[in-house]
């Protein structure tokens, strides 16, 4: 007999809580689990559904493997940390740090790779660190960080406002809205009366399908449209003038960038009727919203000054901390409030000198970094949990560079499109098989506990790192005595005796300091402790975080240990009173199959406010140089001539990339017997071009872009494409069973199609031409005709 046990999904940020069956080492059904934390409701998509196909995967890595000429070949776990690690260790020592590069990292639900693996940079000394930040959210991040001091997300408050506002989103059926009734959130509001659901976006998608009202702007456009509305929003005499006198410092500099706009001429290039952007500017200086932005703003051009005007929308109109979108920094101890790119001693990237927005490069510029003549390129990288040959722009410049790198190490649960360019490829775990833990605002955190016991030789991630680390020498010998006082923190769940032994240590050995965390992390990883590197990771990360000195804690329950209240009551020492609680969150979390609530935001929205701005003065800020410059190219007519240009020989526009219900998942769900379950690999194209270009429905389309001449796949003709502007979905062209599904939106793209400012590609404007490529089935006819 199997049993329900407690878990949470792994495919998205939402991470909701569900019940697996696991009957003789299998998962055999999945279901809502009716004891939620993340959702208002007992909550499951088809996503969640489908976890089973990742555990029963017949294309699992169970052992690590080498690359031995033209194939892999099994290897013991003890040679291949052996030879990773005399093989980094000469390029580091000829080349220095910056040979050196992190690759992903991270899932969407899953942040303990990297809390290790950042360490093991900081050691190494370098910063070339790549991450999902540098292909969805840098813009977002930086225009966040220069308006309100520190760089982090918005959380969307839906529930007290007259309004919300889907920007470039379709999270109808992407589920990214935290916190809520996932889907049904916009049932509720499109139903209520006195309530708005807008959405903003070239296509009819799901969510626009049950709006309020829909505005379609011409793809490319959001810029410029937003420009225009502040405009207007003015010119009407909406904006909040005592909410602005308030909590902005600089709004009568950066207002006159909208003074004297013409934003009729503007809305006519954005193709969007001026009297529905009128009554869009009315609504909004009226009433209370929050604008929830996604890929369409964040892949789309001039991506960063979009995110940056979008914020002064809600500004202007008196939506932001007080009341609209409320302000988060991500990740508990990772991002340093203030920290940004022109912090001291942050580094530009080597060969492309691009931006570090919230710990990472762009990943558009990875190739670039290592194809570089200069002797500072990148050597040497270790991936894990990425497949940037399926999901980062321009994988055939992608192609040509990992084969340039000394040392290329992925750790992973397949052997991936891009684990096969590896020198080795270490068998990882699912967040089934491993802890797993997943920060996403300072709020709440998941700890996903494994639920699967050990198969074959895979191993954890965190772990995985942390003996990287140690093969390359990072990892320094501590006193015995530490090592005992580790595992007392454990046994005790109390960390200071532990710190205090650990950073007395260090500081008698100054020039180890830059070891010190990747060291503690390696003394809480033993198995005497917790024995697991991803556990000790979150717990040095909470011990450390910038929250423990803040009231956030207290408002949600957790207190320093007896031994250590006094301490609140002694100045300076406070902080190690802040410390033990901190550290019992952490131990709340640990104890909780389904995640905790780690703050309590503060209830007074101007306590809020304050809190959140970072500022000095706390006082946000609305005016930047780096936006001032840039809007001198988003006027009407520039705008006209640059999409012109942009779109020569090119009459149609493609997005790489979709969220939809019937669109690929996840990098991680290959396994082709989901496919039974979902409309496999098409391109959306609108009846009136498919007309145009004589394409009929299934019919196989040859689709060319600027980077290459011919992706090929069915159409399925649909009112959900825009007319001119068709879509492919993402994360096809994986390998399952032998088989390749599709190809790679990756393909269509160039890694010099990026913002000028932060680096996020422009995956949801890729220029193409279509054209019918014969009388072709469908795959899913195809497929049903094999059957």
């Amino acid at each position: 007999m199997g049993e329900w046990k407690h878990t949470v999904c792994n495919f998205c940020a939402m991470s909701c809580n569900l019940e697996a069956y696991v009957e003789d080492g299998h998962i055999t059904d999945v279901r809502p689990d009716q004891k939620f934390v993340r959702t208002a409701v007992p909550y499951c998509c088809r996503k969640g559904r489908s976890i089973k196909y990742i555990m029963d995967d017949k294309d699992r890595l169970d052992y690590p493997l080498k690359k031995v000429g033209d194939h892999f070949e099994r290897i013991s776990w003890e040679q291949a940390y052996r030879e990773i690690g005399e093989k980094g260790r000469a390029i580091l020592e000829k080349h220095g740090p910056r040979a050196y590069a992190q690759i992903g990292g991270t899932l969407a639900t899953d942040q303990s790779d990297y809390g290790v693996s950042q360490f093991m940079t900081k050691a190494i000394g370098s910063m070339n660190k790549f991450n999902p930040v540098g292909v969805e959210f840098a813009g977002h991040f930086w225009a966040n960080g220069r308006m309100f001091g520190s760089q982090g997300f918005y959380m969307d408050e839906q529930t007290n406002l007259d309004g919300f506002i889907l920007w470039g989103s379709n999270s109808y059926v992407s589920h990214n809205i935290m916190f809520t009734k996932g889907r049904f959130i916009y049932r509720e509001i499109a139903e209520d009366p006195d309530r708005k659901l807008i959405v903003i976006d070239p296509r009819l998608s799901e969510s626009a399908r049950m709006a309020d009202m829909h505005i379609m702007p011409r793809p490319g456009t959001d810029t410029l449209l937003a420009r225009g509305l502040i405009a207007l929003i003015i010119d009407m005499g909406l904006e909040d003038k005592e909410f602005l006198n308030k909590w902005c410092s600089d709004w009568d500099k950066a207002k006159k960038w909208y003074q004297g706009f013409d934003y009729k001429k503007a809305f006519e290039v954005c193709e969007v009727p001026f009297d529905q952007m009128k009554e869009l500017a009315e609504y909004m200086g009226t009433h209370s919203f929050s604008i929830h932005q996604d890929l369409g703003i964040y892949m789309n051009r001039h991506n960063t000054v979009s995110c940056f005007l979008i914020n002064t929308i809600m500004a202007i109109t008196g939506n932001v901390m007080v009341k609209g979108l409320r302000f988060q920094e991500m990740y508990v101890g990772f991002s340093p409030i203030g920290f940004d790119e022109r912090s001291p001693g942050v580094w530009r990237s080597a060969a492309t000198d691009s931006m570090f927005v919230a710990c990472s490069f762009p990943e558009a510029v990875l190739a670039r970094e290592i194809l570089s003549e200069r002797d500072d390129r990148i050597r040497f990288a270790v991936l894990s949990k990425s497949n940037p040959m399926i999901g980062y722009p321009d994988c055939q410049k992608l192609a040509e560079a990992f084969p340039k790198l000394e040392l290329f190490v992925v750790s992973d649960i397949y052997l991936t499109e891009t684990a096969k360019y590896a020198d080795y490829v270490l068998p990882g775990k699912t967040g089934f098989e491993e802890w797993q833990w997943s920060i996403f605002s300072s709020e709440y955190a998941v700890l996903k506990h494994p639920i699967m016991g050990q198969i074959a030789e895979r191993e954890e991630g965190g772990n995985i790192m942390l003996n990287i680390a140690k093969s390359l020498g990072l990892v320094q010998e501590l006193p015995k005595s530490i090592y005992k006082a580790a595992a007392n923190s454990v046994k005790n769940r109390d960390i200071m005796p532990f710190l205090a032994e650990a950073l007395a240590w260090f500081k008698t050995h100054p020039k180890l300091e830059q070891y010190m965390e990747i060291t503690l992390i390696d003394a809480l990883a033993r198995p005497e402790a917790f024995g697991s590197a991803s556990l000790a990771a979150l717990r040095l990360a909470f011990a450390t975080s910038w929250l423990a000195p803040t009231k956030s804690l207290d408002r949600a329950g957790y207190r320093a240990l007896k031994r250590y209240r006094f301490l609140n009551k002694l100045g300076p020492a406070k902080m190690l009173a802040d410390i033990s609680k901190m550290d019992q969150a952490f131990w709340a979390l640990y104890d909780s199959p389904y995640g905790a609530k780690i703050t309590e935001v503060n209830p007074d929205p101007e306590g809020y406010a304050y809190d959140h701005i970072h500022y000095p003065d706390h006082k946000f800020r609305l005016y930047d140089d780096i936006v001032d410059d840039y809007l001198k190219i988003i006027e009407p007519d520039k705008e006209l001539a640059a999409l012109k240009e942009e779109m020569a020989d090119f009459p149609m526009l493609i997005s790489s990339g979709n969220h939809g219900d019937e669109g690929g998942v996840n990098a991680y769900m290959r396994n082709s017997d989901t496919y039974r379950y979902r409309k496999p690999y098409t391109v959306l194209i609108h009846p009136a071009d498919a007309e145009k270009y004589g394409i009929k429905e299934g019919q196989m389309v040859k689709i060319s872009t600027k980077r290459i001449a011919g992706v090929y796949t069915p159409a399925e003709i649909t009112y959900r494409a825009q007319k001119g502007y068709c879509v492919i979905p993402n994360h096809y062209g994986m390998e399952s069973g032998g088989e390749t599904y599709g190809q790679s939106c990756a393909l269509l793209t160039r890694d010099v199609d990026m913002d000028p400012i932060t680096g996020n590609p422009y995956n949801r404007f890729v220029p193409c031409r279509i054209e019918p490529a014969g009388d072709v089935q469908s795959y899913r006819e195809e497929k049903a005709a094999n059957e």
